[in-house]
């Protein structure tokens, strides 16, 4: 348990900046290459892969908060990291993936809309 603990260090300060914005600046230029940019709404939260180091924002699409809850997954797919936050609407929040694995995205309080991310 101890050396994943660096990982939900990075993981919980990573998510702890969520929702923050300047709604005078496009999201994009909040994005530091290599990046990518995803709408999520309530009712659609899309799987990607990604590489190592990519940046990834998400963007409310939708007019209300969204729950968001961040895992990691060991290779057995037990959750070994949890981050949880919110987007308001027509907000966004971004993360680098520093390391190749498995992540769920739960854009949901009641976790039925969520993504697969995979980062190699």
């Amino acid at each position: 348990m101890k050396k994943y603990s660096k990982y939900l260090m990075i993981l919980v300060v990573m998510l702890s900046a969520c929702g923050q914005t300047n709604n005078d600046v496009p999201p994009e230029m909040f994005l530091t290459p290599p990046a990518m940019s995803v709408t999520v709404t309530r009712e659609n939260c899309p799987s990607m892969e990604v590489q190592v180091g990519m940046q990834v924002m998400w963007v409310n699409g939708d007019t209300v908060t969204i729950p968001i809850t961040l895992e990691e997954l060991d290779d057995h797919g037990n959750v070994i990291t949890t981050g949880k936050s919110e987007i308001n609407a027509e907000n966004q929040f971004s993360v680098r993936f520093e390391h190749a694995g498995t992540y769920h995205l739960y854009c949901s309080e009641n976790r039925d809309v969520y993504a697969t991310i995979t980062v190699k």
